[in-house]
């Protein structure tokens, strides 16, 4: 009965379209991630380097986790997503600000397209 339960489960919108929304934000990210180390090393940056935008973007991604919980809980939903909000915009302003603008650089006409 309990693996009749589980196959209800599965059959289950409720559970497929969160499983489905999960799989494809994955594969989402998954492909540009997984050629940033070869993109980043054919503009001259060393496998080290590389690895630490990895190692950073993982930290970035996972690290808000460990207090955005109390932060909600003590700020409010609210005022959460109104700071996301901001960080997310300040975040390519950022990029654009500090980007050379040179065709020298190996950068150039990157930010812009962050902020897209």
């Amino acid at each position: 009965t309990s693996f009749r339960e589980f196959l209800s489960l599965l059959r289950q919108s409720d559970f497929l379209l969160p499983v489905a929304v999960g799989g494809l934000a994955w594969a989402i990210m998954a492909m540009p991630m997984s050629i940033c180390r070869v993109a980043m090393m054919s503009l001259g940056y060393t496998p080290r380097q590389s690895l630490t935008v990895i190692e950073c973007h993982f930290l970035g991604m996972y690290a808000p986790g460990f207090v955005s919980g109390s932060f909600i809980k003590a700020k409010g939903v609210e005022k959460s997503i109104a700071l996301s909000v901001v960080i997310f915009l300040a975040a390519p302003l950022i990029v654009v600000i500090f980007t050379k603008d040179d065709a020298s650089s190996n950068n150039a006409g990157v930010a812009p397209w962050y902020i897209a």
